[in-house]
């Protein structure tokens, strides 16, 4: 009776372990960030964010500033967002920081240089095509 049961989960495993479709992504495809931030997906397939920091030495007494960037890209993860997304800010505990477009750079928004910590949680927001998107976020 031990070596049919033994038999029989043997069997169930090998027959379980063949039962995959091959992935365990359920989720979309993330493409690789094109500059070295963190990307997260737009809610509705609108596309994606790549968020980061970029820091700078202080004037003065050793503080250090920062300014939140953020680049906006199609579904592909390459193309510049268009439109552009408006009215975009991240929401950092009680506290939003706008970002505004920068011109050097499609699809390129930042923040004013800031003292930010260094690991970042909260939610982005933005209007996209008309409607309001939130897609929450947490980097180092």
């Amino acid at each position: 009776m031990r070596r049919v049961l033994e038999a029989y989960v043997l069997g169930l495993i090998f027959v379980c372990g063949g039962c995959s479709s091959g992935s365990l992504s359920s989720g979309p495809t993330m493409p690789a960030a094109p500059h070295g931030g963190n990307l997260i997906a737009l809610p509705s397939d609108k596309g994606f964010a790549e968020l980061m920091t970029e820091r700078n030495a202080a004037r003065g007494k050793g503080a250090k500033t920062t300014r939140i960037l953020a680049y906006f890209y199609q579904p592909d993860g390459k193309t510049a967002l268009s439109p552009a997304p408006t009215d975009v800010k991240v929401r950092l505990g009680g506290s939003d920081v706008k970002l505004a477009p920068k011109s050097d750079s499609p699809g390129l928004y930042a923040s004013e240089p800031d003292q930010f910590p260094d690991e970042l949680r909260g939610d982005l927001e933005l209007t996209c095509g008309g409607a309001p998107l939130q897609a929450p976020f947490s980097f180092r």
